[in-house]
């Protein structure tokens, strides 16, 4: 199988919130492929197949939702791009829950190389574009927090 991906600064977008998100789904990542290699069962495959997507979703609308508030001049492209993702996900989902025995296996590790791919491929070049318009107070505190900070002075 592949080694997961560590973390690393230069993923940063310049928001703490966002890149928490994407600490997670690296996380999720992460154990999509744990629970393949230590043979888990379809019910926890199929679990952190639900999270990755609930999770994805959440990210998603979450990182839209900044760029709709910095004015990104790009964002209808990004959400075609994120919404093709999740599309390719669930199409996995549906082919995992069809297969059976080492097809399954080979469906996940399917997936996850094409996430593995995806997620760095995506913040190093998609997210990094968005980076620019992030206002420096919110790489501390996330842009939730920059928003109230600034309506409380």
């Amino acid at each position: 199988m592949m080694k997961p991906t560590k973390w690393l600064n230069k993923y940063s977008v310049g928001d703490s919130e966002i890149d928490k998100q994407h600490q997670k789904l690296f996380h999720i990542f992460h154990k999509l492929i744990k629970s393949t290699e230590a043979e888990g069962s379809s019910l926890q495959v199929e679990q952190t197949f639900d999270q990755l997507l609930d999770y994805v979703a959440y990210h998603f609308n979450y990182e839209e939702q900044l760029m709709e508030k910095v004015s990104y001049p790009d964002l209808d492209k990004h959400k075609k791009v994120h919404e093709k993702l999740s599309k390719t996900v669930k199409k996995y989902l549906k082919k995992y829950k069809k297969s059976s025995g080492a097809q399954k296996k080979s469906v996940v590790t399917e997936l996850a190389r094409f996430l593995f791919d995806w997620l760095q491929g995506h913040i190093m070049k998609e997210d990094q574009k968005y980076k620019p318009y992030i206002p420096q107070s919110n790489s501390k505190g996330g842009f939730v927090k920059g928003v109230i900070a600034k309506l409380m002075n």
